[in-house]
């Protein structure tokens, strides 16, 4: 069964999987600077540098075709969650929306709500067991068929 913390979470791992992504592109880029190929014209093809470039940029091609991949994985499950958010009660949306789409943390959430930690963590509980009905409903429906497969 899939559970709505994770699902909900699934936004940050993606987010994090994009990060690492990004700082390895760069590293291989910025690696780009330290590999030449020779400047004579004699058996340039036959240097292990210019294979070394060649593989390196495909490499970095690759890395930012899954970049890509990940944006739009974490682009539809907003979406998904956004959908879901929009046919709960406003006041849990507010704080799952706060806390897993905007990634505020408890404490920022009370600062813009108005309330205490405990308030707003005893409205998060109450707030994922919402959506883990809406969540299940949904999957159960076909509504959202996508939902059935973890995507992170």
């Amino acid at each position: 069964m899939l559970k709505a913390f994770d699902y909900l979470d699934s936004i940050r791992t993606m987010e994090k999987k994009i990060q690492l992504k990004i700082r390895q592109a760069q590293h291989l880029r910025d690696s780009l600077g330290n590999i030449t190929a020779p400047m004579d014209k004699e058996r340039v093809s036959h240097t292990t540098n210019v294979s070394t470039m060649a593989d390196t940029m495909a490499m970095i091609l690759d890395i930012e075709e899954e970049i890509s991949e990940l944006r739009n994985s974490m682009c539809k499950r907003q979406r998904e969650i956004l959908t879901i958010l929009d046919k709960m009660e406003p006041e849990y949306a507010t704080v799952l929306s706060g806390r897993f789409i905007e990634g505020k943390s408890v404490k920022e959430l009370g600062v813009v709500l108005f309330l205490s930690r405990r308030q707003i963590e005893r409205r998060m509980i109450d707030a994922l067991a919402e959506f883990q009905i809406k969540l299940n409903d949904l999957i159960e429906n076909g509504d959202l068929s996508s939902l059935s497969r973890n995507d992170s």
